[in-house]
């Protein structure tokens, strides 16, 4: 099995700190109604950053014993789960990992709350379910829907980056 070293480790929470700084960021331009994926497609680098630091943290922790020994009924056990997960991780680090997992939960809930999903449609701007049309929106409204379905998605990434990092953490 493949082992990493801290000095990989470090650099990897590294860039999941940026990571997490970078889909903030884009969640408060979100806020504002300004849609900043004109530049660079956002998705595409949180995604691959998530893949990476994901990737990580599975073989990270496959090295720890308390996770291998841990039968199936023990891990359906939030508290023992997340111990032996971040056994060692300082106090400050599993307190960010928990709240950039209730924001993303929370942010997540919102969205699946929602109906469909936004897009523009013979010209018109429209809440729609696979083409079906639910809704027609004015342009406010067209903001205001697609900055939501944009604060979730990203709320996603904050999560995953966030849980991932926080056990990565040397």
């Amino acid at each position: 099995m493949t082992k990493l070293n801290d000095t990989i480790k470090t650099v990897l929470a590294i860039i999941g700190g940026l990571g997490i700084a970078y889909g903030f960021y884009i969640y408060l331009n979100a806020i504002d109604f300004i849609d900043s994926t004109g530049g660079i497609p956002f998705p595409i680098p949180l995604s691959i950053t998530g893949f990476v630091i994901w990737l990580a943290a599975i073989l990270t922790l496959n090295q720890i014993g308390d996770m291998k020994t841990m039968d199936f009924k023990t891990r359906l056990n939030p508290i023992k789960f997340w111990g032996a997960m971040y056994k060692g991780t300082p106090k400050w680090v599993l307190i960010l990992a928990i709240a950039a997992f209730i924001f993303g939960m929370v942010n997540i809930g919102l969205m699946i709350s929602s109906f469909g999903v936004t897009g523009i449609i013979d010209g018109k701007y429209v809440v729609h379910n696979h083409g079906q049309i639910i809704k027609e929106l004015t342009e406010q409204e067209y903001l205001i829907e697609k900055s939501k379905e944009l604060k979730s998605i990203t709320a996603a990434h904050i999560l995953f980056l966030g849980m991932g990092t926080g056990i990565l953490y040397p």
